[in-house]
C-alpha cells in the first residue's frame, strides 16, 4: 500500500515540480498531502480485500487488524487536513478528507468489490469537480 502510494505521488507530484520553479518547502507539502491522501485512499481497498488475500501479503489490515488500520487512516486524514493549511483549497480539501474518513469508518471485510471500484474511486473525480467549481467561483468573484 506504501509502496503504491509512493508511486502515486511520484508521477503525479514529484516529476511535475520539476516542471515547475516551486520551492522546497511547498513541494514538501504538496508531496507529503498526496502520499497521506493516496494512502487512506487505498485503505478501504485493504479492508475490504483482507478475506481475498493471500497470508503471505501481510497487508495492513492483516498485520495489525482492521481497527486499527481504521484508526491509522484516521490519523493520516488529519495530518493531510494540518498540511492543507498551507494550500489554497481548505474547503475543498476538508471535505474531502470528511468523505474518505466517512468511506474507511464504513469499510469492512463484507463490502463488494463496488464499494470500492467505483464509490471509493470515484472520490479523486468528484474532487477535481469541487476543485474546479472553487476555481470557477474564485474566478467570477475576481472579475
Amino acid at each position: 500500500m506504501f509502496i503504491v502510494s509512493f508511486c502515486i505521488t511520484y508521477i503525479t507530484v514529484y516529476i511535475p515540480i520539476f516542471s515547475k520553479n516551486i520551492n522546497l518547502i511547498d513541494s514538501w507539502i504538496l508531496i507529503s498531502r498526496r502520499f497521506l491522501i493516496v494512502v487512506c485512499l487505498l485503505i478501504p481497498s485493504e479492508i475490504v480485500d483482507v478475506k481475498l488475500d493471500s497470508k503471505t501479503l501481510f497487508t495492513l489490515p492483516q498485520k495489525i487488524g482492521i481497527f486499527k488500520t481504521k484508526i491509522l487512516g484516521y490519523f493520516l486524514l488529519l495530518g493531510f487536513i494540518v498540511l492543507e493549511f498551507f494550500g489554497l483549497s481548505l474547503i475543498v480539501n476538508i471535505s474531502i478528507g470528511i468523505i474518505v474518513a466517512i468511506f474507511i469508518f464504513f469499510s469492512n471485510e463484507n463490502r463488494t468489490k463496488t464499494y470500492t471500484n467505483f464509490w471509493v474511486e470515484s472520490i479523486p473525480i468528484l474532487w477535481l469537480f469541487l476543485l474546479l467549481i472553487l476555481r470557477n467561483l474564485k474566478f467570477d468573484i475576481e472579475s
